[in-house]
């Protein structure tokens, strides 16, 4: 492992192996060794390729891994000619713990013969000490490597995994919790009762509310738990919420926003 920075190059490899359909069964293996990182550092895996006798025209890929303890921050094109340019991604499934990335030989150029890099994603550690992400490469459902001479799918399987592990390197590199997730906020009377999950790494979370009428969120409460009860003024007839995590390195981003109607209960009339 060579370390630059903050940035750590691995060795940790997604290599597929193919054969020509043209004299066994194709397959395609995976060998993603084990790592270690600490948290916050920055690394990045290099996705290879050996095509055998065949020309790589294109290929879709999908990777796989926990977005709480690693983030895909981007994927970049390779060395190797035809698939210098990177890859048609999307960034809003980076998140997700799947993302698909594709390319087209640029060119159409021959693909050396052996094993060559077609891309190269970069990934940040964002869990605490002990954490682990398995991370798997695999073909997407709809699409795989394409032969350039007949432009049909290669015959492969695909095997293989590894595992991202989080170490406590004595550099005091640690994290901030995650933002809590899946807010939500039911109102009786004028009392709203707000829950959310996970930031399991938080020590305790912030409450900031938004009035009807009002420009600007104002802070209103913490808690341990991972629920909150609020008391609306009388006559206001909407509120919204976020939250935020906390513990001993710092604060998380908010929460996504809630919004609550209020309705206030008439006293009957006798």
């Amino acid at each position: 492992m060579k370390t630059s920075g903050n940035l750590i190059r691995c060795e940790l490899s997604a290599l597929l192996l193919l054969t020509s359909a043209a004299t066994w069964a194709a397959e395609a293996m995976i060998t993603l060794p084990d790592t270690d990182v600490p948290p916050g550092d920055m690394f990045e895996v290099p996705v290879y390729v050996t095509d055998g006798d065949v020309n790589l025209a294109s290929y879709s890929l999908r990777l796989s891994y926990a977005p709480d303890i690693v983030n895909v921050l981007e994927i970049s094109g390779g060395v190797s000619a035809g698939f210098n340019a990177a890859p048609v991604t999307n960034p809003a499934s980076f998140a997700s713990g799947d993302t698909d990335f594709t390319a087209i030989n640029d060119g159409f150029v021959a693909t050396p013969a052996g094993m060559f890099e077609v891309a190269r994603v970069r990934l940040q550690a964002v869990g605490r000490p002990g954490d682990a992400s398995p991370i798997t490469l695999d073909l997407t459902p709809n699409g795989g490597l394409v032969d350039s001479a007949s432009f049909s799918l290669i015959p492969a399987t695909v095997t293989g995994s590894g595992e991202i592990r989080l170490i406590d390197d004595g550099s005091g590199g640690t994290l901030p919790p995650n933002p809590p997730a899946n807010l939500l906020g039911s109102a009786k009377g004028q009392r709203v009762m707000l829950d959310w999950v996970g930031a399991s790494d938080a020590d305790s979370f912030r409450v900031f509310r938004l009035l009807l009428g009002e420009s600007d969120y104002a802070e209103i409460g913490t808690t341990v738990e991972r629920s909150y009860m609020d008391s609306v003024p009388r006559g206001i007839g909407w509120a919204s919420y976020y939250v935020v995590a906390e513990n001993i390195y710092g604060a998380s981003d908010a929460s996504s926003s809630v919004g609550v109607i209020v309705q206030s209960r008439r006293r009957s009339r006798r």
